[in-house]
């Protein structure tokens, strides 16, 4: 887990770099369970440039506070999907 600002988490960052994520038809699947806010499982920044593809599934519990399972931070950034399920849940307290 990467940290931004030294307070928000994200799974994947991409920044200033291009990078396919090949699903293959597998499933990425997790739980945050920590204090602080989940900005985004996938996140790019400072021109990054993220394809997601491979018709797989994403499924994501957070515990906390969720802002994006995708997120998008400064112009110049692309974040492309192809294809695939992605979903995030918030737990309910």
């Amino acid at each position: 887990i990467g940290t931004l600002d030294g307070q928000y988490n994200t799974y994947f960052r991409v920044a200033g770099k291009t990078l396919t994520i090949d699903l293959n038809g597998k499933n990425i699947t997790g739980e945050y369970n920590a204090d602080s806010m989940l900005v985004g499982v996938f996140s790019t920044e400072d021109e990054g440039h993220l394809t997601l593809t491979g018709n797989g599934t994403v499924d994501v519990t957070a515990a906390s506070t969720v802002y994006a399972l995708i997120a998008n931070y400064e112009d110049g950034s692309v974040i492309t999907i192809e294809n695939g399920t992605y979903k995030i849940y918030m737990e309910k307290k």
